[in-house]
């Protein structure tokens, strides 16, 4: 199965709205899809990210 990582941008600790529209376009693949959130709380995105079908989150600290 092909594998599709989106890059998560956040703002003030929130999931930007645009992620949600390429997370959807992503998913209509047919993908496994994976979150890549570079220094947020990928915990507490999680299970917002799981709704939209997200199958793993990477938390990518620095």
């Amino acid at each position: 199965m092909e594998k599709i990582g989106i890059l998560i941008e956040l703002k003030d600790g929130n999931i930007k709205k645009t992620n949600f529209g390429v997370i959807t376009l992503a998913r209509r693949q047919g993908c496994e899809l994976f979150a890549l959130i570079l220094n947020g709380d990928a915990a507490a995105c999680k299970e917002q990210l799981q709704q939209y079908g997200i199958g793993k989150i990477i938390d990518l600290t620095s």
